[in-house]
């Protein structure tokens, strides 16, 4: 009998996989792997990059499996492990602070004029510096609901909490940045 039958739940499949059943681990993988790809995808905004992404996000899994405690749902747990792979493949991949393209428009423009790319960059350059200064979890609440434009449903599950945690937690990151952003001008 295959291990992904109405008999065995997820949390049968999770305590098999935790004792290493690779088979019901695989079973966990293909519940999850669409929903682990999207969540991939919104944040790497490349395909190559979030297939790549969900499958180290499964390998932590897999290796990280023994700290899941039962009591706890799986999938925000497997959320938070591919927000961690995304945002580590963000700083790896290093994007530049204003995409290429945009700087050509910029250059070739009717209206090039290298000093308003300087004061975009550096604009820029102060809003990261700024970002960088924030708690990791304003900086990820921002990133994630900003950047990557997830409702506060798909934030709070990526950052562990409610979503009404994450709407406080947005608040007081912006307002953290806005304070910042208005010392540094």
């Amino acid at each position: 009998m295959p291990a992904d039958t109405p008999m065995h739940s997820e949390a049968q499949l999770i305590t098999r996989a935790q004792q290493g059943d690779r088979t019901a681990f695989d079973c966990l993988r293909q519940r999850y792997a669409e929903k682990v790809y999207y969540v991939a995808a919104r944040m790497l905004r490349s395909p190559e990059d979030a297939r790549d992404a969900s499958q180290e996000t499964f390998i932590n899994a897999f290796r990280f499996l023994h700290s899941f405690h039962d009591n706890a749902p799986f999938g925000p747990w497997l959320y938070r492990i591919a927000s961690r792979v995304c945002l580590s493949y963000q700083r790896r991949l290093a994007t530049p602070i204003m995409p290429l393209d945009e700087v050509a428009e910029l250059a070739t423009g009717d209206n090039a004029d290298p000093c308003q790319i300087l004061l975009r960059q550096e604009s820029t350059f102060r809003l990261l510096a700024n970002l960088l200064s924030l708690s990791s979890r304003d900086r990820r609440a921002i990133m994630l609901k900003y950047w990557h434009n997830l409702d506060h449903q798909h934030v709070a599950e990526l950052l562990g909490t409610t979503p009404q945690v994450s709407r406080v937690c947005l608040l007081r990151a912006k307002k953290r940045l806005a304070a910042l952003q208005a010392g540094s001008n």
